[in-house]
């Protein structure tokens, strides 16, 4: 029977967005995201912005 390595991983998430009415048929979504992990000998952190307009009719 062969072994089986387990991989060890964390992952810390950090996120906020906003939303905005600019008028009753328009909205600004924006997103800010904040990541931290980690897998075996691996370790990173970046950032992700999203953004979009939307128009409701």
């Amino acid at each position: 029977m062969t072994p089986v390595r387990r991989r060890l991983q964390s992952t810390t998430r950090w996120a906020a967005g906003l939303n905005w009415y600019l008028t009753p048929e328009v909205l600004a979504k924006f997103n800010v995201i904040y990541l931290e992990g980690e897998r075996d000998v691996f370790k990173g952190d970046g950032w992700v912005f999203g953004g979009r307009f939307q128009y409701i009719f």
